[in-house]
């Protein structure tokens, strides 16, 4: 969560970062499981449109189908 702060606070500060390849191991896993976290939520509002089953299942669905 530190990652996501830092990066709405500091955004040209977490570009340098990036772009010099200076994240450290954990910080790569705290963004993805970020990015992970933010997707599901998204694939879950897109599924209750339908009905909680498929709500479920696009949660699960749609982070694999981005990040893999």
């Amino acid at each position: 969560m530190k990652d996501l702060i830092q990066l709405i606070q500091n955004k040209t500060a977490f570009i340098d970062k990036a772009m010099n390849g200076q994240f450290t191991q954990k910080e790569l896993e705290s963004l993805f499981t970020i990015a992970a976290l933010f997707i599901a939520a998204f694939g879950f509002s897109i599924g209750l449109r339908h009905s909680w089953m498929q709500a479920l299942a696009t949660a699960v669905k749609l982070p694999l189908l981005f990040i893999l």
